[in-house]
């Protein structure tokens, strides 16, 4: 029976602010053990239905704005759990994914967190920010 790919979910929410030229992120779920995603040893079979990879979908982009998703270099754990790479998403695409996490070959925890940020981003600057996290277990 083939492994079947399921996503844990993030929305994330772009709103203008009070101030004219300001925008304001959120997400949802927030609460950090609400989104979890699953690896799996080598040598190992992965349990199905357990999700893989985060998906990220965006409302409320504007024309001519993007969302950069990338691990949070600043802090240590989680780090190189997943592909090092920015992770683009715009209004015209508005969705983007993590890939699979990935097993380091290294002892680790049996779950622990992986920090990422999300930008806001024009041509000209960053407009705002936010540091969600994502927890990475092995599976049961």
């Amino acid at each position: 029976m083939p492994l079947t790919i399921v996503d844990t979910l993030v929305r994330i929410s772009v709103r203008p602010s009070t101030e004219p030229g300001e925008y304001t992120l959120s997400y949802s779920p927030m609460r950090w053990h609400e989104s979890v995603i699953y690896f799996t040893p080598p040598n190992q079979q992965p349990n199905p239905n357990l999700p893989r990879e985060v998906r990220w979908e965006v409302s409320g982009l504007p024309r001519d704005h993007w969302i950069e998703i990338s691990e949070k270099k600043s802090v240590n754990h989680g780090r190189n759990r997943m592909k090092d790479e920015t992770i683009k998403i715009d209004a015209g695409n508005p969705v983007g994914s993590s890939g699979p996490a990935q097993f380091c070959g290294q002892p680790r925890p049996r779950a622990e967190s992986w920090t990422y940020q999300i930008v806001l981003r024009n041509s000209s600057r960053i407009l705002a920010t936010i540091d969600p996290e994502i927890i990475i277990k092995e599976d049961p």
